[in-house]
């Protein structure tokens, strides 16, 4: 009786650890990358990400692991705007831009791996 209880621990305890070390090795996602965006938006109250998109992404070693996704996407503005404001990743607005006007974005986000997750050029864990 005690060796099953302790049979039923150990394939327990096993389980937990392969699911804990698995988890800590995915690659960030699309959604990582868009609450990276989300996180970089400098001025919120002018505009908001509306769409979101990953096209493509990449693995590379420079020293230490990388992983860097390619994204397309759209923001719209909450406020009319009469000159260019800067949007995330040195972005800069057409100008000129009315309140729910839609602008096209692009552009890539970077994650680099640490012992804690992957670090988003946002200085957050993910």
């Amino acid at each position: 009786m005690i060796r099953n209880s302790l049979l039923g621990l150990l394939c327990i305890l096993t389980a937990s650890a392969s699911f804990v070390l698995t988890g800590c090795s995915r690659k960030p996602s699309e959604q990582d990358a868009r609450k990276v965006c989300e996180n970089r938006i400098e001025t919120p109250n002018l505009y908001r990400i509306k769409s979101f998109n990953k096209v493509n992404a990449i693995s590379a070693n420079y020293g230490n692991e990388t992983y860097m996704v390619e994204y397309t996407g759209e923001v719209e503005y909450l406020a009319n705007i009469p000159g260019a404001v800067p949007l995330m990743d040195s972005s800069i607005s057409s100008g000129n831009t009315k309140k729910g006007d839609v602008q096209h974005i692009s552009g890539i986000v970077t994650f680099t791996k640490t012992e804690k997750g992957w670090k988003g050029s946002d200085g957050k864990i993910y």
